[in-house]
């Protein structure tokens, strides 16, 4: 159960980690409003704040989650789910062309870290070189978006 343990305090930082590098995409001056011109003049404030708001309302949903990793695995993976669909969704709102590719590759590693995730849960002896890799990926992307939109 020690190896479920360790699992389960990862993730939570990680889901912690999505927050915080996500507040940092509302900081500074608050995003312009939307103009009619192309689609790749978005600014980095609007497509950032994009991201930020399709992610915000999931992050709660991700921390219940993980109360229950212990006895629920499946809700765990299933607020996993949620903030990686959350986090897609927004990122095709996104058309920065440099927030658009860190998004990109933050998507990426959420993916990876949730096929991580379930091939470790329940799984005691598990070996969580890979999970600790794809954890240490998304904290990594995050930060990338956090430097990004600050």
């Amino acid at each position: 159960m020690s190896t479920l343990s360790r699992t389960a305090l990862t993730t939570v930082l990680v889901g912690a980690a999505l927050a915080v590098a996500l507040t940092g995409c509302t900081s500074g001056s608050p995003a312009p409003a939307a103009s009619s011109t192309a689609a790749s003049t978005q600014s980095k404030a609007a497509a950032c704040k994009s991201l930020e708001t399709s992610v915000s309302a999931s992050t709660t949903e991700l921390a219940s989650s993980f109360g229950d990793i212990a006895t629920n695995p499946d809700k765990a993976i299933t607020g996993l789910q949620s903030v990686a669909d959350a986090f897609d969704s927004g990122l095709k709102k996104v058309s920065n062309a440099e927030v658009k590719k860190a998004g990109t590759a933050a998507d990426d590693s959420i993916k990876e870290m949730i096929v991580q995730v379930k091939a470790v849960i329940g799984k005691n002896s598990a070996d969580t070189t890979k999970l600790k890799a794809a954890v240490t990926d998304v904290q990594a992307q995050f930060t990338a978006i956090g430097k990004i939109c600050s």
